[in-house]
């Protein structure tokens, strides 16, 4: 019965939130309009992936777009319960946005603001704000479970160049 209350009450509380007005998306996510999808701009990121995992020797370099990894996302069942994903990427930062559709019926605006960086030839994330509808998400304890996550997938690469610019990633290094 007690377990009943709670879910109950956790639920009204959430269905308060998603239908309290929404905040503006994250600054610098809200500038500009929608990334365009199309199947393109999908293909050509998963053939730039390809032909670094493809590459014979060490070195490897990787240059994609907003436009192809919000494709990417948008166009391939991941498991992610994100509908209409946009990821932009601004200077020296990643913006990630979308509905948030795990929760039943629920659906509910979420942004993330991060900025990446490289720390001993490894991938650091900072996340720098994070909102699930009008709830804030901790920034902290997210950048510890991305950074975490990181780490333990054990990734046999060193990165040598992680450049975020306008509507570009970068990344480039050696395999070990």
């Amino acid at each position: 019965m007690r377990r009943l209350t709670f879910l109950l009450f956790l639920s009204l509380i959430l269905l308060a939130a998603a239908c309290r007005p929404r905040p503006p998306l994250l600054d610098p996510c809200a500038q500009g309009g929608p990334i365009p999808i199309s199947r393109d701009a999908a293909q050509r990121f998963e053939q730039k992936v390809r032909e670094v995992v493809e590459r014979p020797g060490p070195h490897f370099s990787l240059e994609v777009s907003s436009e192809e990894v919000t494709s990417y996302l948008a166009l391939t069942a991941l498991g992610i319960p994100l509908a209409d994903p946009q990821v932009r990427f601004v200077e020296g930062k990643a913006c990630l946005s979308g509905t948030f559709i795990g929760l039943g019926p629920l659906r509910m605006d979420l942004s993330v603001v991060a900025a990446a960086g490289m720390e001993g030839g490894q991938v650091r994330v900072e996340i720098e704000g994070a909102r699930l509808g009008p709830i804030p998400l901790p920034t902290g304890l997210l950048s510890r479970i991305i950074n975490e996550t990181i780490r333990d997938a054990q990734v046999h690469i060193t990165l040598t160049r992680l450049e975020i610019r306008q509507d570009r990633l970068i990344v480039a290094g050696t395999r070990s």
